[in-house]
């Protein structure tokens, strides 16, 4: 249904403004999609694939559709972690504890997914706020830090 949703309510209006625009579905049901969207142009499917970070790094912004799978939430951390800006929904983001640094990434509609793909894709700031936002999110989030958050609090 995810997938739908960018594939018949996303895609169609990126075109308008993105004539070279390439959507990858990536995962491990990717097989099951290749049939139903063949003949979609500038689709591509990828099923799993051997290191997904080397791929997700490759990319301008990665889109998680607005459901909340374990596919989709491990996908926040691993963008995060190779500096890709990822969009998502609010759930997601609220379910990998992250909605506090990418608030300007959330879209819940169509109309939101269609603005903030185009602003990654015509907007520098978006990149390095991105960068410096994840940086910051590591950092806070990191193991070391959050053992240091314990301790404070049980001393």
């Amino acid at each position: 249904k995810s997938i739908d949703f960018i594939v018949k309510d996303i895609l169609p209006k990126l075109y308008l403004k993105n004539k070279k625009i390439c959507f990858h579905i990536i995962g491990s049901n990717a097989d099951a999609m290749k049939k139903k969207y063949l003949d979609i142009p500038n689709i591509e499917i990828i099923s799993n694939p051997e290191n997904m970070l080397e791929i997700l790094s490759c990319y301008r912004a990665c889109v998680v559709p607005q459901t909340i799978e374990f596919g989709c939430i491990s996908k926040i951390p691993e963008c995060i972690s190779v500096n890709t800006p990822i969009i998502t929904s609010k759930v997601n983001f609220e379910g990998a504890e992250a909605e506090e640094y990418f608030k300007y990434l959330i879209a819940d509609t169509a109309v939101e997914f269609i603005d903030k793909i185009n602003d990654l894709l015509h907007k520098k700031e978006y990149f390095y706020n991105f960068k410096n936002d994840a940086e910051n999110y590591r950092i806070n989030n990191s193991k070391s830090f959050l053992e240091q958050k314990l301790l404070n609090i049980f001393s």
